[in-house]
């Protein structure tokens, strides 16, 4: 992921000279799922987009001064070593620090929506219909699974070791010990398998994280387009006051999640290769202003253009296009609704629709788009 910051680096401060050269925290928010390893991703990108070298400066008063010295007695060993480090850059090495804010696991609705318990549901119910027209092809493998590493012989067991085996292969591992690359291959058939039966399917992309997703895009877009603030809470799902106040210049978001949450956006914009997400992966969507005054949008997923529904290939899509897609295809019921399918979400889903002005189901003349 550094090396995708270094990417980013080049594209939005050296070419573009879109972000400053050194960190400005009015101009970017940073958020992660609650999980170590998205959020050391998040550390590493960053450290490409602002690497050692581009942190901020001390004065010559600071560096040539005390000021760093704490009320805590550290002893005269600590302070001559860091007496020792200290020069004109604020970190050792000019190491720029970036805050990474993340949201509880369970709440992360913009992230995890396919999380909750209706939508797991449908997306592990569709893999088990499918799993009897499958079973034949990967039954050997399946039995051999069973009994090697000892589990159940079930599909989902299978698709779960070859997830594992394909991290063990980023990280240069070997297989383990008695498994053949066809069995590997085989594994890998499944697990491609099961994102392209669960998240590549647009209704399950559609109830997902996208919802939530895509609506606080639209929101930011829209906001940016006229050069008003954007609301950090639909981003953050904080609503801590001390994050407001930089929501007035912030252009660049940055979040970092998983590659099943890169499956369900990609999945709402129709654009699906029935393969894993590879490890590194990104999906940018960037607000151009053209010399028209327009505004235009750009999907880009690991670097490359992503024909967007409606556009022409290959073009920036106009942004008020882009924005009746996201309206047209984001289900009118409430996320929470969708997720509890109980009577009182049903009831706060159609509370809601009056509220915004959608009428509830049955009354003439109105289009309904089911979820």
């Amino acid at each position: 992921m550094f090396t995708v910051g270094q990417w980013m680096r080049k594209r939005y401060i050296e070419d573009n000279k879109f972000l400053s050269p050194t960190f400005d925290q009015s101009e970017m928010y940073v958020r992660s799922t609650e999980m170590f390893r998205t959020v050391q991703t998040a550390q590493s990108l960053l450290q490409g987009l602002y690497p050692p070298g581009t942190g901020p400066k001390l004065t010559p008063p600071q560096a040539g001064g005390e000021g760093w010295l704490p009320p805590l007695d550290v002893g005269g060993e600590v302070v001559d070593r860091v007496k020792g480090m200290v020069t004109d850059e604020t970190l050792a090495g000019g190491v720029t620090q970036i805050p990474i804010f993340t949201a509880p696991y369970h709440e992360d609705s913009l992230l995890l929506g396919y999380e909750c318990a209706a939508l797991g549901k449908k997306y592990w119910g569709g893999m088990k219909q499918h799993q009897e027209k499958y079973r034949a092809e990967f039954a050997p493998h399946v039995e051999f699974a069973a009994k090697h590493f000892g589990m159940e012989p079930t599909l989902e067991n299978f698709r779960m070791i070859g997830d594992i085996m394909q991290c063990e292969k980023q990280d240069g591992r070997p297989l383990p010990e008695g498994i053949t690359q066809e069995f590997h291959n085989a594994a890998m058939k499944v697990v491609d398998l099961s994102l392209d039966l669960g998240f590549g399917d647009k209704q399950l992309a559609k109830q997902g994280s996208t919802m939530v997703f895509y609506n606080a895009l639209r929101d930011m877009m829209e906001k940016r387009a006229k050069g008003e603030p954007i609301n950090l809470h639909k981003i953050g799902l904080h609503s801590s006051p001390y994050v407001e106040p930089y929501s007035m210049n912030v252009k660049f978001v940055y979040l970092s999640a998983h590659d099943t949450t890169l499956a369900t956006f990609l999945g709402f914009l129709d654009y699906q290769d029935g393969k894993q997400t590879p490890f590194a992966s990104t999906v940018i969507f960037e607000l151009w202003e053209e010399a028209d005054g327009t505004h235009t949008v750009n999907v880009l997923y690991n670097g490359k253009n992503i024909p967007l529904p409606d556009c022409p290939s290959g073009e920036r899509c106009n942004l008020d296009k882009f924005i009746e897609f996201i309206k047209v295809n984001t289900p009118t019921r409430s996320y929470k609704e969708i997720c509890s399918e109980t009577e009182e979400g049903k009831k706060e889903g159609e509370e809601k629709k009056e509220e915004e002005g959608v009428k509830p189901k049955g009354v003439r003349g109105v289009k309904e788009i089911n979820a």
